[in-house]
């Protein structure tokens, strides 16, 4: 009877064990098949040109990030001159907030309104920045921001796609998104 039990038990642990292997293997297959679902859906989406080029002269709001290429206040014009008149519309700009200082300067300067005057957008960032910065005693940091400007991580703006297409072509490094807190891209 020991033997029947002892047999019994076995037979149930490996068909428990068995079961168990299915379903793994089961949820396994569901789990590639979501991801490969969001693969095509999304990255493939993203990497082909019909994203921006649908619609090539509609207006879409994206968030470009910059922590590959040094985006600053001096060279902020040059960077952006590819965009005809029409084509662009800067909203905001999030500059880079040393993580040191974060938690002070982030309240005063975590982003700062574009209007149309870009000359007087610059002026105002620099400004701003400063003003911060000096309300902290953060000396050092202003000395960096008249020799380098102030660097800008982030910059919200409201673009024709074929002319967001074709500046990320140009600008590989930038990353784009279409929410602020959401998932950069590169296009390919």
């Amino acid at each position: 009877m020991k033997k029947n039990s002892s047999m019994l038990l076995l037979v149930i642990f490996i068909f428990g064990l068995s079961m168990h292997l299915f379903f793994q293997k089961k949820d396994i297959v569901i789990d590639e098949t979501v991801s490969q679902i969001i693969n095509d859906r999304v990255f493939n989406y993203i990497d082909s040109n019909k994203y921006f080029l649908n619609s090539p002269n509609d207006f879409n709001n994206y968030y470009l990030l910059f922590d590959e290429i040094k985006l600053n206040t001096n060279n902020f014009i040059q960077i952006f001159n590819i965009f005809k008149e029409d084509e662009l519309m800067i909203r905001k700009i999030y500059p880079y907030i040393n993580p040191e200082h974060e938690n002070r300067l982030k309240k005063h300067i975590g982003e700062i309104n574009f209007s149309n005057n870009e000359d007087d957008n610059i002026n105002k960032i620099v400004t701003k920045y400063i003003n911060a910065l000096n309300q902290y005693g953060l000396d050092e940091e202003i000395n960096k921001v008249n020799i380098h400007g102030v660097s800008i991580r982030i910059v919200a703006v409201n673009v024709k796609n074929k002319a967001m297409y074709n500046f990320l072509v140009n600008n590989k490094k930038v990353k784009f998104s279409t929410s602020l807190y959401g998932n950069y891209y590169k296009i390919r």
